[in-house]
C-alpha cells in the first residue's frame, strides 16, 4: 500500500480476445508507484511481451474491479485483507505459478488463513499501519503521551494538541475501525454491531482533531503538513527523519500486497511469468530498493540497498513484528455497514 512518486509506464486497459500469443500484452494493475521501471523493463524485454498498465490509488475501488469481473487484467496487485472476499466471490483464478521456496515463512504463515494452500495469491510486499509522528512536535506539545500507544491518536485529550500542525487518519474504514478496535482492546476483524459502534464512537471523538482524511500521505508528510498521522510505514520512507514511525503496543496492523489472477483473465500465460518474474530474487530486489517496500523473497535479502535493508521501519525488528496482526476482511454485509458508518463519521453526521 503505498502513494509516491509515478512509475513512468503506460496505463492502459487490455482488451479480451481469442488466445494469447507471445506477442499479445501483459494487463498488470496494480497500486501506482509500486514498481521498479527497470522491473517491468526486463519482463518486456525477457519475455518479447509488452505490458499494459494500469494504476489505482485506494484498495476498495481494485476490490469492485475485479470482483465485477470483465475487467481485462492478467493479473492485479491487491491487499490482503480483499483477498477472501474475491476468493469467496469467485473472483480469482488459481495462479499455477512456479514460486520461490524461501518466500518469507512469517508472510505466507499470515496469508494462509486468506488463502489454504497459496492457491490464489501470492505476496508481493509487505509492511505495517500504525502511527507517524513528527518528533519535535511530540515533545513540545504531548510529552506526557504514552508514545507507543494508539492513544496518541485516539485520545482526544492528546490528538488534540496537534491539530494546529495537522493530524490525519487513513480514509481506510477497514484499517481505521481495526486499528481504533485495538485502541480498545477488541478484535481488529470484530463484525458484532456493538463493537463496530464502539469503534465508530472513539473514532467520531478524535474526528474534529483531524485536519486530514486521506490515503495519499506522502506530499503531506513530505511537506510537514502534518506532525501526527495513522499511515502505512512505505508513506513515512521518504519522509526524512523529522518523523518517527510507532508501531502501537495494542498491535499495529501488518498488511501483505499479494498477486492474484482475475478468473477471465484474456492471457494467463502472461499474468503468470510476470508474476514469475516479479518474484525473482534480483528483480524483486529492484523493486524493493525503488518502492521502499518490504518483499517477501529470503534470497533477495543480500541483494538490497544496505540503507534498505537496514531500515527498521522497512524491515522491523523482532519485538516490533511481534506486535502485528493481519485483517482477515470483513464479510460484504458488514463491510458495507462500516464503510456507511465511516462515511457519516467524515461528514459529520451521527451514526
Amino acid at each position: 500500500m503505498r502513494q509516491a512518486p509515478a512509475v513512468a509506464f503506460a496505463a492502459c486497459a487490455a482488451v479480451a480476445g481469442g488466445p494469447a500469443t507471445a506477442a499479445d500484452p501483459v494487463a498488470v494493475y496494480n497500486w501506482s508507484a509500486y514498481a521498479a521501471e527497470d522491473a517491468l523493463a526486463a519482463f518486456e524485454r525477457e519475455t518479447g511481451m509488452p505490458l499494459r498498465y494500469e494504476t489505482y490509488g485506494e484498495g476498495g475501488v481494485a476490490e469492485t474491479r475485479l470482483g465485477a469481473r470483465g475487467s481485462g487484467y492478467d493479473v492485479a496487485v491487491v491487499s490482503s485483507e480483499y483477498l477472501r472476499r474475491l476468493i469467496r466471490a469467485g473472483a480469482l483464478k488459481p495462479l499455477a505459478v512456479e514460486a520461490p521456496s524461501d518466500l518469507y515463512p512469517m508472510v505466507m504463515e499470515r496469508l494462509a488463513p486468506l488463502d489454504p494452500d497459496h492457491v490464489f495469491a501470492l505476496p508481493y510486499f509487505w509492511g505495517m499501519t500504525g502511527i507517524a509522528v513528527d518528533t519535535a512536535a511530540l515533545a513540545a506539545r504531548a510529552p506526557d503521551a504514552p508514545a507507543d500507544s494508539w492513544s496518541l491518536l485516539f485520545d482526544p485529550a492528546y490528538v488534540s494538541r496537534f491539530t494546529d500542525c495537522g493530524v490525519a487518519l487513513l480514509d481506510s474504514p477497514e484499517e481505521s475501525v481495526a486499528a481504533a478496535l485495538l485502541w480498545l482492546g477488541l478484535d481488529p476483524d470484530s463484525e458484532a454491531p456493538e463493537d463496530v459502534a464502539a469503534a465508530i464512537d472513539a473514532l467520531a471523538a478524535v474526528a474534529p482533531h483531524v485536519t486530514h482524511f486521506t490515503s495519499e500521505h506522502v506530499e503531506l508528510l513530505e511537506e510537514g503538513a502534518v506532525c501526527l498521522a495513522m499511515t502505512w510505514n512505505t508513506d513515512l520512507a521518504e519522509a526524512g527523519d523529522r518523523y518517527a514511525f510507532i508501531t502501537p503496543t495494542e498491535g499495529a496492523l501488518l498488511w501483505v500486497d499479494v498477486f492474484v489472477m482475475p478468473v477471465d483473465a484474456p492471457n494467463p500465460e502472461g499474468g503468470r511469468r510476470f508474476i514469475e518474474t516479479m518474484l525473482r530474487p534480483e528483480i524483486s530486489a529492484l523493486n524493493t530498493n525503488a518502492v521502499l517496500a518490504a518483499n517477501a523473497v529470503s534470497a533477495a535479502t543480500a541483494m538490497l540497498d544496505a540503507a534498505v535493508r537496514d531500515d527498521p521501519t522497512i524491515y522491523p525488528p523482532a519485538d516490533k513484528m511481534a506486535r502485528l496482526v493481519t485483517l482477515r476482511g470483513r464479510d460484504p454485509e458488514a463491510k458495507r455497514a462500516v464503510a456507511r458508518a465511516w462515511t457519516r463519521l467524515k461528514l459529520g453526521m451521527p451514526n
